[in-house]
């Protein structure tokens, strides 16, 4: 079989779990080939791994020259499968599908924002050329569902893993950059601030905790540095004891460097690469009971652990409990550990996938 991948792999950290799906299914057998933008951060990996790459991402929403490209490429090349992960990728590689026996498979990574009655939905995910959604949490899957008219077997779940040995080597960033002390509990959040990540209700919540003398925040991502968030930072009375770092690099090197992660999605998310990463290095966790993040946890996780959404005092519970309980911390932490290595292996992930290929190759074939 032969499965060609439209993609954004410019960044490194962000993409590397799905670079690794990508390697893995071609050391499995599949003839995968990838399409990126020049001088994307990933090639050599997958150069190194035997997959050819193709420097030419569509650069906009229509980019006639990429689907005239495209459709001619997939016209004169047997192609099996072609699995589009982005927006622009979608647009472009539906319409270039178009006169082709190949098989248009989407990527969803988001729960939310398609809807049936939404036009522009049908230039995506409710394409009548779309074969299949996979859908990278069965949250995921259920919105899409429930708010379009796609038959059931067109969506798929397959959780988008990790690989352990990504986080064995990670050493603990140097926290005093930040004048944080060294015997402070530290609370970390990675996100970039978008209004699903609920990073407000986060902050309401460190007003509840200013008696915590010890606490210390280190927020990670694009825009946790604007003066929005530093607004809601003063209003916590613990300003000085919380530290935006922006954008950065060495993100698992800061949160190794942590005692405890905190996600406080209120809607959207599909699977939080971020908690993944801090479950790999061995973080305790606490998250939102929205599907997705719940789909994510154990289902032993206790329920103060796993708070309601916009509930910035169940949040600060959680946090105190935590924060004042370095046992509970180490003993949630490895428990999660545990959990994620098995639950959201990237070996799973492309076991997974090869299943589900198979399958629809047994399927072409009757």
């Amino acid at each position: 079989m032969k499965l060609l991948a439209v993609s954004d792999y410019s960044d490194t950290q962000s993409a590397r779990p799905e670079a690794a799906w990508m390697i893995g299914l071609h050391q499995a057998g599949i003839d995968v080939e990838v399409i990126t933008y020049p001088n994307s951060e990933l090639s050599q990996n997958f150069s190194a791994a035997g997959i050819t790459v193709i420097e030419k991402h569509p650069s906009k929403k229509w980019d006639h020259s990429f689907t005239k490209w495209l459709n001619l490429k997939l016209s004169n090349e047997h192609t099996d499968f072609l699995i589009l992960f982005n927006s622009i990728a979608i647009t472009n590689g539906i319409r270039a599908a178009k006169g082709t026996t190949t098989k248009v498979i989407l990527y969803r990574g988001y729960a939310g924002h398609v809807h049936w009655y939404d036009p522009t939905a049908y230039f995506k995910y409710l394409h009548p050329r779309v074969h299949r959604v996979v859908c990278v949490s069965e949250a995921v899957r259920s919105d899409l569902l429930s708010n379009s008219f796609i038959p059931p077997s067109r969506a798929v779940t397959i959780h988008k893993g990790h690989d352990p040995s990504w986080y064995e080597s990670v050493r603990p960033h140097d926290l005093s950059e930040f004048n944080i002390p060294a015997n402070s509990i530290v609370l970390v959040c990675l996100a970039n601030v978008r209004k699903f990540k609920g990073l407000h209700y986060l902050l309401k919540s460190l007003s509840l905790l200013t008696d915590l003398s010890n606490l210390h925040v280190l927020l990670i991502g694009r825009g946790m540095d604007s003066g929005e968030m530093l607004r809601w930072r003063e209003k916590t009375g613990m300003a000085q004891r919380i530290h935006a770092t922006g954008f950065r690099q060495d993100v698992l090197s800061l949160m190794v460097a942590c005692d405890l992660f905190v996600l406080p999605s209120i809607f959207g998310e599909g699977l939080s690469k971020a908690a993944l990463e801090a479950m790999n290095l061995g973080l305790p966790v606490i998250t939102t009971s929205i599907p997705a993040n719940k789909e994510l946890m154990p289902v032993s996780t206790p329920d103060d652990l796993l708070v309601p959404p916009r509930d910035s005092i169940s949040l600060a519970s959680a946090i105190r409990n935590l924060v004042t309980n370095q046992e509970r911390r180490r003993r949630w932490g490895k428990v999660l550990r545990s959990h994620v290595q098995h639950r959201f292996h990237i070996e799973r992930t492309i076991k997974e996938t090869l299943d589900f290929l198979e399958s629809e190759a047994l399927l072409n074939r009757k």
